[in-house]
């Protein structure tokens, strides 16, 4: 692959970032132009917006987010339903095992899952199927049955159960001191 020569632009030059006629910005700047195009400013890395939802527009952003339809992004952290836009249906920012489908991430093999995000809000990833969670103190055999934060422990009938966290007593059996009644100062032994 052959080099180029480049250009460097002070802050509130204009830039672009075409491979063969590329106008660098000076450092701590950054160029505003979409990849391979040109049209951008360079502006001061401070003035990035660094978290996700944050408006973007011409300013791009920073800390491993990226600037589409003027708004920062984290690659991977739409969920299912969320808006996304992509020229193919392998958007970047639809969580991994999620589709950019007429600009809603969906999983294409649904119930199938992984993990939670490829199921529908309120839903749990369980055996490798979305389901609804198991409610509080209903039968279980696994964690990943229950409601989030909750875990499937052993009550006092000897039956696992979804079992809110904080909330097993003295001599119940938990597995994480999260799971003890802390009003009564318990914890994991």
């Amino acid at each position: 692959m052959a080099s180029y020569c480049s250009v460097c632009a002070d802050i509130s030059s204009s830039c672009n970032t075409n491979v063969q006629t590329e106008t660098i910005c000076e450092y701590p700047a950054v160029c505003t132009g979409a990849p391979g195009g040109s049209g951008g400013l360079c502006i001061p890395v401070c003035n990035q917006p660094d978290i996700s939802g944050a408006p973007c527009g011409s300013t791009g952003c920073r800390n491993g987010l990226v600037c589409s339809v003027d708004e920062c992004f984290a690659v991977g952290s739409l969920g299912i339903g969320d808006m996304c836009v992509s020229q193919d249906s392998n958007s970047i920012f639809c969580s991994i095992g999620l589709k950019c489908i007429l600009s809603k991430c969906v999983n294409v093999n649904y119930p199938f899952c992984q993990s939670n995000s490829m199921c529908n809000p309120g839903e749990v990833c369980y055996n490798q199927r979305c389901m609804k969670p198991i409610g509080e103190g209903e039968p279980c055999q696994s964690s990943a049955q229950c409601q989030p934060f909750r875990n499937c422990l052993v009550n006092l009938n000897n039956i696992f159960v979804c079992t809110p966290p904080m909330s097993v007593g003295l001599g119940g059996t938990c597995f994480e001191t999260s799971d003890c009644d802390i009003s009564q100062n318990l914890i994991v032994s």
